[in-house]
Formats: C-alpha cells, structure tokens, sequence
C-alpha cells in the first residue's frame, strides 16, 4: 500500500487569507477567508481549523525576508500561520516568495531549455 502524501499550504494578501491542500499531486482543496486577514487570532483559528480538517503531511507557509513589501498585519498574519504549523503535530516547511524578477530569470531559463532540446530533437531528425 502506498503512503498518501499532503501538502497544506497557507497564503496570506491583503484582505485575505488563503489554503490550498495537495494530496498525491492532485489539488483537492482550495479555500480563501477574509475574516482570518482580520488579526493573528482570527488568522490562528483558521490555521488550526485546516491543519485539524485536513491532517496533512506537510504544512507550508511563506518565509518573510526584510526585502518583502507585505504590510505589517499581513506580516504578523503570516508569522502566526507559521507558528501554528509549527505547534502542528506536522512537517513544517516555510518557503521564499520569489520576486517578480526571480520568476522571471526563471522563466527565462525555461525557454532556454526548452528551445535546447528542440534544437537537439531538430538535429537528430533527418530527411529522407
């Protein structure tokens, strides 16, 4: 039997507060509460809510950096979602928001590859 493997990550914006739970690769949730943006105790609640509904593997939240331009609220949200994944009974895993400039050296990147291996796949192909 295979292990069923879950990923439950919290996002938080202005104004809102976000889950997206993965199972197996698969999404199997998305949910989105204004309420939670309100303050660290209404943000706590619905944490604890989703990481208690879902029993998740894996809980992942955002790792702030002094260069991230999120209010101060969104902040302090965001540092509360990640103490309660910690508290959780759950793997823990705070991650790096790229910046629009990384995305994009990514992207970049990407088509680089991608415009390579058509052109390895051209030369290889011959006409008879």
């Amino acid at each position: 039997m295979t292990a069923r493997r879950s990923v439950l990550a919290f996002a938080a914006a202005s104004g809102r507060v976000a889950h997206v739970l993965v199972v197996q690769g698969t999404v199997k949730s998305v949910g989105m509460s204004r309420k939670a943006s309100r303050g660290p105790q209404e943000a706590r609640a619905y944490a604890a809510r989703q990481i208690e509904r879902f029993r998740s593997d894996t809980v992942i939240t955002e790792k702030l950096l002094a260069r991230s331009k999120k209010g101060a609220r969104t902040r302090e949200i965001i540092e509360t979602l990640g103490s309660v994944a910690e508290l959780a009974d759950v793997e823990s895993i705070a991650v790096v928001r790229l910046s629009a400039d990384d995305r994009d050296t990514l992207y970049v990147r990407k088509l680089r590859n991608r415009s390579e291996r058509l052109d390895d796949l051209a030369g290889s192909c011959s006409l008879l």
